[in-house]
């Protein structure tokens, strides 16, 4: 037996056949207009007993660019997609490595199955842009292997003009913040690869730093950054 929960139009038990496949259960009639479409969680007991847990996109199903055996006991749930100015969908990041969320100022806080090669451009698209976004500083907490977490900054307007890109990893979360976000008590602790500005000036808050960084490129923040100056900017 294979079980299928969560939104998804036909959920319970489905009786498991040599032949069945992750394409067998994850159909479009499956689907949902609230379905979310970037990720969804497959857990598998081994035959040690333990548990293996898998994430993955229904629409590279869909779309035939992957698929899976399934074996007797899987268990597969579907999650709704956020909608516009919503709460971001729980996910159990302890168990479920491969997930990549994406936080703040955004049209729809959204989670991702983590794919290979998977980059920033991928999540940060123009359509999940405000009016209100802040183009000129993000920040992305990474858990690494050792337990500790890594922080890094970035300008999201970097990545929309396709002047600069980064791959992501297991459980990135990347925030996006509000135009002159300007934190009480700026982190540079946590994040010290940024410039904060304050004054009387049209545009104040924290900026993302990198190397050769001049004072013209915060007044002048709208331009398009130039691919030689795009970077990444981070903290261990």
């Amino acid at each position: 037996m294979v079980t299928v929960s969560g939104t998804v139009r036909y959920s319970g038990p489905w009786a498991r056949t040599p032949t069945l496949k992750l394409s067998s259960v994850i159909s479009a009639d499956q689907m949902l207009e609230e379905t979310n479409l970037d990720y969804a969680e497959l857990t598998r007991l081994k035959n040690d007993g333990s548990y293996e847990y898998v994430t993955f996109a229904p629409k590279d199903v869909l779309e035939k660019k992957f698929d899976l055996a399934l074996r007797a006991k899987d268990s597969i749930r579907l999650v709704k997609k956020t909608t516009f100015g919503g709460t971001l969908a729980a996910a159990n990041v302890e168990k479920f490595a491969d997930v990549v969320q994406l936080t703040g100022q955004v049209t729809r806080p959204e989670v991702f199955a983590l794919r290979p090669g998977m980059k920033l451009s991928t999540l940060i698209t123009k359509d999940q842009i405000l009016l209100d976004t802040n183009l000129n500083y993000a920040e992305i907490t990474r858990l690494k292997a050792d337990g500790k977490n890594e922080y890094l900054t970035f300008r999201p307007a970097e990545v929309l003009s396709g002047a600069w890109d980064f791959e992501v990893g297991p459980r990135d979360q990347i925030k996006l913040v509000k135009v002159n976000y300007r934190p009480e008590t700026p982190d540079f602790d946590r994040y010290p690869e940024a410039v904060l500005v304050t004054g009387p000036t049209q545009f104040s808050g924290i900026f993302a730093w990198k190397k050769s960084m001049k004072l013209s490129a915060i007044q002048d923040h709208g331009k398009t950054p130039s691919r030689h100056e795009s970077g990444l900017c981070r903290n261990r």
